[in-house]
């Protein structure tokens, strides 16, 4: 036989050699793992500083990453970069999503930060954020201050609007 006969021999066996039951089950674990979500929101600037009349970036940063899957499970995170009131800013765990439209409102423990000294670890925060589009015509992208409780919020009870929202000269909301 020649290495081409060889060839095709041991392709043919290779394709057949799974048994149907190992390729159903492989294409359930593919399919899986990329369902389940059902929104996402996500932020990335260097905050709203420039709506202040200040510089940008002179705020640090704020990002954020949450997750809403179908069984109604939230994870994700979120940084606040604050500086200011001898603020390092917080970094939170986000157990709540709610969203409305193009707007979402997230709340979360803080797992680490301070806020004029006082170290906030433990305590909760909420913010809001909307999506007005990418287009250089859609009217600018906002996001809201995060808010620090000393005890956890219902999100869903609150809307964007209940916030104070700033407009995201740099940077993206992404609300899906």
């Amino acid at each position: 036989m020649s290495k081409l006969t060889y060839l095709i021999f041991f392709s043919f066996l290779l394709m057949f050699s799974c048994s149907k039951e190992e390729i159903i089950n492989s294409e359930l674990t593919d399919r899986s793992a990329n369902q389940g979500v059902i929104n996402h929101v996500s932020v990335g600037s260097n905050d709203a500083c420039s709506t202040l009349g200040a510089k940008p970036g002179c705020d640090k940063s704020f990002s954020l990453t949450a997750i809403v899957k179908e069984d109604g499970s939230v994870s994700g995170q979120w940084v606040d970069g604050y500086k200011s009131d001898n603020s390092k800013g917080i970094h939170v765990s986000i157990d709540c999503v709610s969203i409305i439209g193009n707007s979402a409102v997230i709340g979360g423990i803080i797992t680490k930060g301070t806020f004029n000294n006082l170290d906030v670890t433990g305590f909760y925060a909420m913010t809001a954020v909307v999506d007005n589009g990418t287009s250089s015509k859609d009217p600018l992208d906002q996001i809201s201050f995060s808010y620090v409780y000393a005890t956890p919020r219902d999100c869903s009870q609150f809307v964007a609007e209940d916030f104070s929202l700033l407009d995201l000269k740099i940077g993206q909301v992404k609300v899906k």
